[in-house]
């Protein structure tokens, strides 16, 4: 009697397929892809949804890795039964795809063939010519990479036909597994619809390996496993959450106009040397981009290299090249692409992803797969940017307003044949996503991703650990738009301070009325003021940050030896965090305040009260330091002060003759008969004019208009500029005359630059007096 099949979905299963990959493949593979190749090694179809940059396509490498090793060892594994020289079928959505994996295959002793229109035009233009078809059915050929249009061809039905061929195959992949439900439209690329025919066409053995990063809840699912016929409860489905939190994603309004051949709100992807992919919606619209970047780029050295096209009407030599810069190449560069570069590709030195096609993205899958050519932002300040029309708001709301909301996509199978996908097929996703007042929020919603992903024990991760959900949530719905307002032409990385993410508005259900009702954040929100004493300074920013730092690393160093394996310093408390605690605070008075901002940290929770104290020895350090910075300021304007009353007696002037004129301090006008009038100064009989004094200080005095007079509550008003007419008016006061002292009598005063004399009484308590 033989013994039963080994399960590979067991510990020992899952150690097996682990030490193979490292003997084999030099790698620890992420736990999450021993999981699904233990499954699918079991016989089970799987349908796994992990984030860009995951390593998806480690499932199916892994996969074949094991059996292959196997097959060599019968040892490893004595009991289990896998066919001679196994093969896979790939379908790949696009030709960009294609070129990618094959490497990926060949680096892992595989063998793979791309078979696609242009791989078909170049084998028959050999000589002698190759018939790629026959070249898959050899043995040595284990992967073969198709597009979804060969699946029609005479070629892959002869394929089929080969029985030896047949009995080889173990599985068919489908990689970008959403498109689907996409790209399925009987009006773009029908083709996607036989994905589903040509694996039934399968012999039973052969499991179903369907990936992607973008498959929402919903509908979108149901459609998807219709297609691949995967039923509810027999296949192994593996869902992570696919939010990056390595990215910042941003909103902001397109300026040029969809015919325009200039576009300023663009410059900065020039101006910050970074590394930038913009997708535009159509080559035409990328072409125009590209002419107008390259004009402005003019002298910059390797033009060529570094500003460039990525398109299907570009030779396959070209794109390979692009290609090759986007992995290679460290310098900036801008990279203006399509949609064919949109899934898949692996661009590790792209710095930001921009979304610039006047129009609002089909759904939600658009953003989140193109922001995702960036592998890794963590160090980069990375940012995904969607450029909107500026009516995205209102096109939003009406189409969530809609009695039916019907789905998109749903042609008549008459309508005319068409090239890309066009605004009319925007779905809801979009919509609601653009009035959530917190974008994160209801990404997690619509993808239906679960609110912690179970830690990954692979040494990768073990090293590095994937960014997790920060406090304060720094998606442009949360934060500040001040700020994005302000950068959105310059491009430079926003910075890390924010409010509280808030839940989204916009609820998760189907029912278009409580998506009509909901009122969302508008896309730039005013910050509200802070009080001048409230603001931290950059120096004591800097200060702070420091005296934080030295607190994790003592935290870090006193945590148990597992959590400090696991965790870096840096975890503990985060630079972000950091910038949450310094934004609020002179809000952090209490422990209870700190666990309401913190309380989503873990790592952090059982350190509040350390951390309130040393807010508290900060709080008073930044007192210090303000009422140092205040009396430097006070000496310095003392001394100002000081040097412009020397420079004004040096040249001989009075000090009456300063600019800015004012009574003196402590001054007031007496109303007894029989007193002289300060304010004014006396008037003496050997001048030819009397000398109107002033103070040298010259905060209090103010300016008003020349020639009027009135009365104030010190009795009395006057206007006056050197060397100009003057107005005095004393009501119920008194001045000195030449000779006399007489109740509201009219002077003759002296003004530095001008002389001015006794016009005569031309009213009560009023004097006229004019420059020479």
């Amino acid at each position: 009697m033989s013994p039963p099949p080994f399960r590979f979905a067991t510990t020992e299963g899952a150690q097996l397929c682990r030490q193979i990959v490292e003997q084999k493949l030099h790698y620890d593979p992420h736990d999450y892809v021993v999981e699904g190749v233990c499954r699918v090694l079991d016989g089970r179809d799987l349908l796994a949804v992990t984030p860009t940059g995951s390593g998806k396509t480690s499932f199916l490498i892994v996969y074949l890795a094991v059996m292959n090793a196997i097959l060599e060892d019968s040892q490893l594994c004595p009991s289990a039964r896998f066919p001679k020289n196994p093969a896979m079928i790939v379908v790949i959505p696009t030709k960009s795809l294609e070129l990618d994996m094959e490497p990926k295959f060949s680096k892992a002793g595989i063998t793979a063939l791309v078979i696609n229109k242009d791989t078909m035009n170049e084998a028959r233009c050999r000589k002698p010519p190759v018939d790629l078809w026959e070249k898959a059915a050899a043995p040595e050929v284990q992967a073969i990479l198709l597009s979804p249009e060969q699946l029609r061809t005479k070629g892959y039905s002869g394929l089929m036909e080969n029985d030896t061929f047949q009995r080889r195959i173990v599985a068919m992949g489908v990689d970008e597994a959403h498109l689907l439900d996409e790209w399925g439209d009987p009006s773009f690329r029908p083709a996607f619809k036989q994905i589903g025919h040509a694996r039934a066409r399968l012999s039973g053995r052969a499991a179903l390996i369907a990936l992607t990063a973008t498959l929402r809840h919903g509908a979108a699912m149901r459609s998807v496993c219709e297609f691949l016929g995967l039923i509810e409860g027999q296949f192994h489905f593996i869902r992570r959450s696919n939010i990056r939190y390595d990215i910042r994603l941003e909103f902001r309004t397109v300026s040029s106009g969809a015919r325009s051949t200039t576009f300023p709100e663009l410059d900065w992807v020039l101006d910050e040397g970074r590394r930038v992919i913009v997708f535009c919606r159509t080559i035409a619209l990328g072409f125009r981009v590209a002419v107008y970047l390259w004009r402005r780029a003019k002298g910059l050295p390797d033009r060529d290299e570094r500003i460039r096209l990525y398109n299907a009407l570009n030779a396959s030599s070209y794109n390979c090249a692009t290609l090759a810069l986007l992995r290679d190449d460290h310098r900036s560069r801008v990279t203006i692409a399509t949609d064919t570069l949109a899934v898949g590709i692996d661009a590790p030195n792209t710095d930001d992803v921009v979304l610039y096609e006047h129009e609002l993205p089909n759904n939600t899958d658009t953003i989140v797969q193109k922001i995702g050519r960036i592998r890794d932002g963590t160090m980069r300040g990375s940012r995904g940017i969607v450029y909107l029309p500026r009516n995205a708001e209102e096109q939003a709301r009406k189409l969530l307003s809609s009695p039916s909301n019907p789905p998109p996509r749903k042609c008549a199978k008459t309508a005319p044949p068409r090239t890309s996908l066009r605004s009319t097929d925007i779905d809801t996703s979009t919509a609601r996503l653009i009035l959530a007042s917190c974008k994160i929020t209801e990404l997690n919603i619509l993808y239906d991703n679960p609110p912690e992903d179970p830690p990954c024990q692979c040494s990768g991760c073990r090293e590095k650990p994937r960014p997790v959900r920060p406090i304060h949530c720094l998606c442009c719905g949360c934060t500040s738009a001040v700020t994005i307002a302000s950068k959105s032409m310059a491009g430079d990385p926003p910075g890390s301070s924010g409010k509280a993410c808030e839940e989204s508005e916009v609820s998760s259900g189907t029912d278009s009325a409580s998506h009509a009702s909901a009122v969302p954040a508008p896309l730039y929100q005013e910050k509200q003021s802070m009080k001048k004493v409230e603001r931290l300074t950059k120096k004591m920013r800097e200060h702070a940050k420091d005296v934080f730092c030295k607190f994790r690393r003592r935290i870090w160093w006193n945590e148990d030896a597992l959590k400090a394996e696991l965790h870096p310093s840096e975890d503990f408390f985060p630079e972000l965090l950091m910038d949450v605690v310094l934004d609020d605070f002179y809000a952090l008075t209490d422990v209870a305040s700190l666990d309401v901002t913190l309380m989503d940290f873990a790592l952090l929770r059982d350190h509040h009260t350390a951390l309130l104290d040393i807010i508290s020895t900060l709080r008073v350090e930044f007192a210090t330091m303000r009422a140092e910075a205040r009396a430097a300021a006070n000496e310095r304007r003392r001394a100002t002060l000081r040097a412009q009353k020397e420079v004004a007696i040096a040249r001989g002037e009075q000090p009456g003759g300063l600019p800015g004129w004012r009574r003196p301090r402590q001054s007031k006008v007496g109303e007894g008969a029989g007193r002289q009038s300060d304010a004014a100064g006396p008037l003496n009989d050997d001048s030819e004019a009397g000398q109107l004094e002033m103070d040298s200080d010259l905060d209090d005095w103010e300016e008003g208009d020349s020639g009027e007079s009135g009365s104030g509550e010190s009795g009395y008003e006057r206007t006056i500029s050197d060397g100009a007419s003057l107005v005095l008016r004393i009501p119920g006061g008194r001045m000195s005359a030449p000779g006399s002292e007489s109740r509201g009598r009219v002077g003759t005063i002296r003004i530095p630059g001008g002389r001015m004399h006794s016009n005569g009484l031309d009213g009560r308590g009023s004097s006229t007096s004019e420059t020479q």
